[in-house]
């Protein structure tokens, strides 16, 4: 059998060429097949992928939509609940506050008007003696219950009693 070599001898620049591309290029090239070949593929993984996302996006969106106007009923009714409480708080401010005054009014002195805004108190008193009324003044800036106790009238009325009033902050 007879051999026949249609290349030229590998001396030559274009022989050299051949003999590479036909050896080592032919894994370079097959290689280089193989890695679009895995980018071909891919691509139908990454889109159904993207359609899988969009479409679970889509159903989401849907879901917090439908949520939306619970969300806005639940947020009203936490308001109103606040509001409630809050009326609550203030149903159980006057036996509260009356409970604490018992304990700090000394028995010469009586009270003669109590009136509160928010959380400023304004009372009006009547002390029979400088001792109650020394003693009042000492157990009210003395309890927890008050700061910022200011008193804005003294006086004395026509029995001789001292008739004063007070402005303080209710500490909750």
């Amino acid at each position: 059998m007879a051999d026949i070599n249609l290349l030229p001898e590998d001396k030559q620049p274009l022989g050299s060429f051949l003999s590479w591309v036909l050896t080592s290029g032919r894994y370079i090239v097959i290689g280089t097949e193989i890695i679009v070949l895995i980018a071909f593929l891919s691509r139908f993984k990454l889109d159904r992928d993207l359609t899988d996302l969009h479409q679970s996006i889509a159903q989401k969106q849907a879901i917090v939509l439908a949520a939306q106007d619970l969300e806005k009923q639940v947020r009203i009714l936490q308001n109103h609940l606040l509001i409630i409480k809050k009326f609550e708080n203030q149903r159980d401010f006057p036996p509260k506050l009356l409970a604490t005054f018992e304990q700090l009014i000394p028995i010469d002195v009586s009270l003669t008007e109590l009136s509160s805004q928010e959380a400023e108190l304004t009372l009006k008193a009547t002390a029979g003696s400088n001792q109650g009324f020394s003693a009042f003044i000492n157990n009210l800036s003395s309890s927890p219950s008050f700061k910022d106790i200011s008193l804005d009238n003294v006086g004395k009325n026509e029995t001789g009693a001292i008739e004063f009033q007070i402005t303080t902050t209710l500490v909750n």
